[in-house]
């Protein structure tokens, strides 16, 4: 799956999640401070371990929603022998836009609130429509 330039992906999410995409483990953790924290569903976890679990087993089939200038995505994910689940995946980046945390979590596949100033786009099955920094909305055409 390409990642559209409507979902306006940060570009270190953006790599991590070409990284993931692709099953390149070295790539994906160059995208990650050497402290680096991961949390899965609030608790904390091994980015390492993560990393050996997911990445070449696991990968996004869509993103739905995109928050946080591009650091925060919302969409369905397939893993090998669990099938398609709802995640968000959030990415907290340092001072050099290095990684330096990732919220992963499952996602009930309701629209995420934001700031009226957030840019986000939308895919559902029949259309795609983004929201510009102002909040207008805007359709693919």
């Amino acid at each position: 799956m390409a990642f559209e330039p409507e979902f306006h992906l940060n570009p270190t999410v953006k790599a991590a999640l070409t990284a993931l995409q692709a099953g390149d483990a070295l790539a994906w953790l160059g995208c990650f401070t050497a402290k680096a924290k991961l949390f899965e569903d609030g608790k904390r976890a091994d980015l390492y371990r993560f990393t050996r679990e997911k990445v070449g087993w696991a990968y996004f089939t869509s993103l739905d929603h995109v928050r946080e200038d591009g650091r925060h995505v919302y969409g369905r994910l397939h893993v090998r022998q669990r099938g398609v689940d709802r995640v968000y995946f959030k990415f907290r980046l340092d001072s050099t836009a290095m990684c330096s945390r990732l919220d992963v979590g499952h996602w009930d596949g309701n629209v995420p609130h934001a700031a009226p100033h957030a840019s986000a786009a939308y895919l559902s099955e029949d259309e795609l429509w983004w929201l510009d920094a102002g909040g207008t909305r805007h359709n693919h055409p």
